[in-house]
């Protein structure tokens, strides 16, 4: 029996100044220049092996981050105020995945299969942090199988296997979190399957 275990601790503190920051501006990307921003955040992962045909991978991200200082063109909100305080965007407060991976050999091939789960809590797609913008959490589920040789590999594969419902991005397309608003949708359940050859 082959068991084993690793773990990682790493602590996150960040200051920017004149950071460079994509966010949405109506239905347009757009990069503007935020004066300062800071953040801080802890992420641990875990990956243990109890035998030699099973791998079991967790992890777990939380941060916090914070405009301190933005200029008038960089954010504005209705009343004039500039942005400060705010969250960055497209930064969750906690984000989680966890997998488990089995192999088993059959012969010359191996069989493998996957589960994996992922989380993230809400966030914000603008510099405004405009309630109507706002993303919610949402958890994934996907799965993937298939069998492999030394130059090939054969893999079927279901992504959003529970076809959770959740939306990837939000803009307005005034600028100024009024209506109206756009969102984009999640990918759906996904079922595929690929072949690679490796010459």
């Amino acid at each position: 029996h082959v068991r084993s275990r690793r773990q990682r601790q790493m602590c996150i503190r960040d200051r920017y100044e004149d950071l460079q920051l994509a966010s949405f501006e109506g239905a347009l990307l757009a990069v503007d220049n935020v004066a300062e921003a800071k953040g801080s955040g802890i992420e641990a992962q875990l990956l243990a092996r109890p035998n030699k045909y099973l791998d079991i991978n967790f992890g777990v991200a939380w941060g916090d981050s914070e405009i301190v200082s933005a200029s008038f063109d960089a954010c504005a909100e209705l009343d004039g105020t500039s942005c400060s305080g705010n969250r960055l965007p497209f930064q969750p407060e906690w984000s989680l995945n966890a997998s488990i991976i089995g192999r088993m050999p059959v012969g010359v091939l191996d069989v493998f299969i996957t589960s994996e789960v992922v989380h993230e809590t809400e966030w914000f797609s603008d510099l405004n942090n405009a309630a109507v913008l706002e993303l919610p959490s949402y958890t994934e589920v996907n799965f993937r199988g298939g069998i492999e040789s030394e130059s090939w590999t054969f893999t079927v594969y279901i992504e959003n296997a529970f076809d959770e419902k959740y939306f990837s991005s939000s803009y307005d397309f005034f600028g100024d979190g009024s209506f109206p608003i756009a969102f984009s949708p999640n990918k759906e359940r996904t079922v595929g399957a690929d072949i690679r050859y490796e010459f």
